[in-house]
């Protein structure tokens, strides 16, 4: 074991005590595996394993046992771009010599270091490092094995600059959390969790009286349940074991801090961890299909069935079941068993049907020069389909897994998400370039013989299933909520073989679907299901057989960089609790899977940042407050025999249940914004649950109920009717006829009522704002705000009134109205921030030469995080297939633009009215920042008269330029260069334009947003990189970033996402 000089520890100590740096270690969490090993060993690939090990150590009294071949990374650590530093770690061989090395990455994967491969072979402690410079903002640590075997790892440390001579501890005391519990930190309610923060002293010299530890727990509100500060005593030893004894004595999701204080100074911290508390699962009725599931459900583990996951699906591939011609390789569908014996419920896909094994490819296909240089290039990813003489191999291998496994199976999917994986294929895009549906997907070239697969497969299974449930397709969200919801993919391929399959899985994911801080809200789950299902089900009737449709994947991915947000993590659990709650009550939905039960957090996720999972990290997952949220809405939607829908506002959903036991159960909501309801009388026995299943307080007056809704749904249950109870609820109502009549009819005689004020801001600079009141009464309102204190402001009926008030300097502040009868009106405002615009030091010749423009790119998007659609399938790799860097600046009398895009490619041969069908930029202005206003108070949509919307591109050699809106005429020619560097993979744009045609004026704000198109082909754009929602799947100028032309000169970019 490693000894500390005394040297060392006086200096910690001191350093410590003076408020100086606590040693130049910038790794998370605990570097030494004392006492929780999650922040370093994060994710494991590969098939690595790990676990603690206390009986060697190089530091402390514990190390990290590393077994198997494989990888492990740890959180994310926010470096400087351009510095040096050096990543170390001690190891030791346990077994035979292993092969091993370190590695240092962006957690995209855009910049990668590792060191030597180096051979493990001595008992003696060693060690490793790798010295490299920061590209990126954000990386990861790790270790690699290559062979099998075991080793123990210990003392990481991340450091400035060259290796130091020694370890050193980044903090005084390490901490860890851990909750004893063998199901992912889910509880029931009988079963008390016990909360074990485990301490260990790293440095010597700090006297033990001045420890002390703070614990903190919260609910999925913020709400503090239990705050408790405790002396630390280590005694003669480091470690230190304490414990609590949790009893939330309700159901939900907790989050729970712990503190190292020394002297009142807080100098270290544990990992955040979570718990849930939630009611058991429901069991299936008899006869009665179950409704909830989750996809992406590889591996399952004992705490999906404690929340109510019933449906689980496994992937399954052509050309991994069949690599060699008539041998099957069945191992992925293994478990299938095991999974029925525990209660689940069996979904197998036979994912993107182009990914055939490649000795069933067209010979002309597999020869062809296009495919070598795609396979060189690892640009043909999914494969393609097979020669139409191998579909009879198909029907075999289908014919073999029903066999085998069809007793196991519930549900068989035959394509998934092939829109992308075949619709847009670099093969059969570059093929077929002028062939595409909606000028966005290929299909009719291979559209035969992809519905000859689904089709030929559904009677192999039909031979041995006659009723046998088979979903054809599988849309992504490309398909099924883009274009107008006209699935211009699916709609071919039911008019081939809609008749064939019997279900019609979709996966609906909308645009945007990421939530963040840094982002404006996410789409509204109502407003999309809405019309893809009422489409969907349309495309059964006309060309299929009546087939019942569901969800077989859909989820909002969240920020990791917002984990611990609250408002962030609730707009989630509220979205999922709503999308179940559609799905349930729209007719003819079997299921719904949410995406996905854990995300791991070395690689972030979708486009880099964005995570779906219930559960966080690989190694001692998180459970997220959706957890406890799916848990509750599971209980109100299992076991439905019937649905009604009550129309009672525009802008409220209510949905009613009936239970098979003869219970029922209600969902109340609102798709945006907040009100009250007021129920007549509340029933016997009813009880009214919030978004976690727990009884809200109930404001009774004369004899009335008034109930908060808003975005986050509220439960109603009812049990079955007893004697007692129907006899209370027949002098209530009239009526006895059973439960579900009665909810139905209480919540249809309720009434509800919204807002009399709406609010909204109008940002104009950094300092000052607008603030709009609009009265949606009759009658003259008198009202005070807290933000103007003393001054009475009087709306006149139906009208707006415009106020000037200083904008508050908080990220997120709230604005209370009231009204002269006490009524308030309260509503939250995200300061949006308004970036500057500054001028340049030289004149700017219009020429598509980028160099007299004297400062950095006001916007730079060089990685997926900008990528529409945001699917995995679209085939963006690196800047050389599209990367921009956007310039702007401004004189007296004009506005500057200038891009400078990356781009191995260039293609547009469209009409101009139509140019952002190939290599285009197109941009858009709301000059009067007022988009918000008319958005909110006007419920106006989309452009007003005086924004703009611009489009420029190359057609072939001329520069175009395209007004789809705004009034005035367009820049003349001596006001647009482009210019095209096929040698470089390089296009430079370059423009100008009036100010006073924008009517954009200094020192005041205005939205700005942008996209870059790609084509690749020449067949039509690909997908194209967002600066930010609003251009692309709908107009939105009330999410534009804002801007403000300043004077002075810039120095950095803009990173909005």
């Amino acid at each position: 074991m490693r000894r500390y000089s005394k040297l060392i520890a006086l200096l910690g100590a001191m350093a410590l005590l003076s408020d100086s740096a606590m040693g130049g270690n910038l790794l998370p969490g605990d570097t030494s595996f004392e006492t929780e090993t999650s922040s370093l060993a994060t994710r494991c690939w590969d098939g690595l394993k790990t676990e603690q090990n206390k009986e060697d150590s190089f530091d402390g009294a514990a190390s990290l046992k590393c077994s198997r071949k494989g990888s492990i990374g740890s959180r994310a650590v926010d470096l400087i771009p351009g510095k040096s530093y050096t990543f170390s770690i001690y190891a030791k061989v346990l077994e035979r010599p292993v092969k091993a090395r370190i590695l240092v990455a962006n957690p995209a994967w855009k910049h990668t270091v590792t060191s030597d491969t180096f051979t493990l072979k001595s008992d003696k402690w060693s060690r490793h490092s790798v010295t490299f410079k920061a590209k990126e903002k954000l990386y990861f640590v790790g270790l690699s094995l290559f062979e099998p075997g075991a080793i123990l790892t210990d003392a990481w440390q991340l450091e400035e600059e060259a290796l130091s001579q020694e370890y050193a501890s980044p903090t005084p005391v390490f901490l860890g959390i851990d909750f004893d519990s063998r199901f992912q930190n889910t509880f029931f309610p009988d079963e008390p969790a016990t909360i074990n923060i485990y301490a260990y002293k790293a440095w010597a010299g700090i006297k033990a009286e001045d420890i002390k530890l703070e614990l903190k727990v919260k609910d999925y509100l913020g709400r503090n349940i239990l705050n408790e500060t405790r002396k630390l005593s280590f005694g003669k030893s480091t470690h230190v074991l304490e414990t609590w004894t949790f009893r939330p004595g309700k159901l939900g999701w907790f989050e729970v801090k712990a503190d190292v204080l020394i002297n009142g100074k807080k100098v270290a911290s544990a990992p955040t961890a979570s718990l849930v508390f939630v009611s058991r699962p429901m069991k299936i009725a008899a006869g009665l299909k179950p409704f909830c599931g989750l996809a992406g459900t590889s591996e399952t583990f004992p705490a999906l069935k404690r929340i109510g996951v019933k449906w689980v699906e496994t992937l399954v591939h052509w050309s991994e079941v069949e690599k060699k011609r008539g041998v099957y390789d069945w191992s992925s569908l293994d478990s299938l068993a095991e999974r029925k014996e525990e209660g689940y419920w069996n979904i197998v896909t036979l994912a993107h049907l182009p990914a055939a094994p490649e000795w069933a490819w067209a010979e002309n296909d597999a020869k062809s020069e296009l495919v070598k240089k795609l396979k060189e290039d690892k640009k043909l990813r999914w494969g393609i389909f097979p020669d139409k003489d191998k579909i009879v191999d198909w029907e075999k291998m289908l014919a073999d897994m029903v066999r085998k496994f069809g007793s196991d199976i519930d549900i068989y999917e035959i394509g998934g998400e092939d829109d992308l994986t075949a619709g847009k294929n670099e093969y059969y895009l570059k093929k077929y370039p002028s062939s595409r549906a909606r000028d966005y997907f290929v299909i009719e070239p291979f559209l035969d013989i992809y519905a000859k697969m689904i089709s030929s497969a559904a009677e192999e299974i039909k031979k041995q299933k006659p009723n046998a449930l088979i979903g054809g397709i599988r849309p992504s969200g490309v398909d099924s909520t883009g274009f107008n919801y006209e699935f211009p993919f699916s709609t071919p391929v039911f008019k081939k073989c809609g008749k064939s399959f019997n279900l019609f899985p979709m996966d609906p994911y909308c645009c945007p679907r990421y939530i963040s801080s840094r982002l404006p809200k996410a789409s509204i789950p109502e407003y999309i299901l809405d019309n893809t299902f009422k489409k969907a089900l349309e495309l059964g009737e006309k060309y299929g057989c009546n087939q019942k449709i569901y969800i077989s994947e859909k989820g909002y991915g969240i920020d990791y960089r917002d984990v611990e947000c609250i408002d962030v993590l609730n707009e989630q659990l509220n979205r999922m609790a709503r999308i179940y709650l559609l799905s349930r009550s729209t007719p003819n939905v079997l299921l719904c899977n949410w995406f996905c039960p854990v995300s791991k957090e070395v690689a972030h996720g979708e486009n880099e940042f964005y995570l779906y999972g219930l559960w966080m990290g690989d190694n001692n997952p998180r459970p997220m407050p959706a957890v406890a949220a799916y848990s509750a809405v599971a209980g109100v939607i299992e076991n439905v025999t019937k649905t009604s829908l009550v129309d009672l506002h525009s802008q409220v959903r209510i949905a009613v249940f009936a239970k098979a036991d003869g219970a029922a159960s209600a969902a109340v909501w609102m798709p945006e914004g907040k009100g009250e309801m007021e129920l007549p009388r509340k029933l016997s026995n009813l009880q009214i649950l919030d978004v976690m299943g727990n009884p809200i307080p109930l404001k009774i007056t004369d004899g009335k109920l008034d109930i908060p809704i808003g975005e986050a749904p509220l439960y109603f249950k009812l049990p079955s009717p007893s004697f007692w109870n129907d006899l209370g609820n027949w002098l209530t109502l009239g009526s006895s006829e059973d439960s579900f009549k009665n909810l139905e009819q209480l919540l249809s005689q309720s009434k509800v009522s919204l807002s009399l004020i709406d609010m909204e801001i109008q940002e104009i600079n950094s300092e000052t704002a607008n603030l709009f009141l609009k009265n949606k009464t009759n009658t003259a309102l008198s009202v005070t705000l807290d933000l103007l204190p003393g001054q009475k402001i009087e709306l006149l009926p139906l009208k707006t009134k415009c106020l000037s008030i200083k904008t508050p300097k908080k990220e997120k502040w709230q604005c209370v109205a009231e009204i002269a009868d006490g009524k308030k009106t309260e509503k939250y405002f995200k300061r949006k921030g308004v970036s500057s615009i500054y001028q340049n030091s030289a004149k700017i010749d219009i020429d598509g030469n980028l160099s007299d423009w004297k400062m950095p790119p006001l916007v730079s998007m060089m990685d997926r995080a900008h990528l529409e659609p945001p699917d995995p399938h679209i085939p963006w790799e690196n800047t050389e297939d599209l990367g921009v860097k956007v310039f702007m600046s401004w004189d007296k009398y004009y506005l500057y633009l200038a891009a400078e895009v990356n781009d191995d490619s260039h293609f547009n041969n469209s009409e101009v009215s139509q140019l952002y069908n190939g290599d285009s930029w197109q941009f858009a202005f709301d000059p009067q920042n007022n988009a918000s206003v008319n958005s909110a108070l006007n419920n106006q949509k989309g452009y007003s008269d005086d924004d703009f919307e611009y489009g420029v591109a190359l057609l072939k050699t001329v520069p175009a330029i395209y007004k789809w809106q705004g009034r005035g005429r367009l820049p003349d020619s001596k006001n647009l260069a482009i210019t095209r560097d096929e040698q470089n993979g390089k296009t430079i744009y370059e423009m100008r334009i009036p100010l006073k045609d924008l009517k954009i004026a200094p020192d005041k704000a205005f939205g700005f947003n942008t996209v870059f198109f790609d084509d690749d082909n020449g067949g039509g754009q690909e997908y194209c990189f967002a600066f930010a929602p609003g251009i692309t799947g709908g107009k939105k100028p009330e999410v534009f970033p804002k801007f403000i032309l300043s004077t002075g000169v810039g120095t950095q970019d803009i990173e909005h996402r």
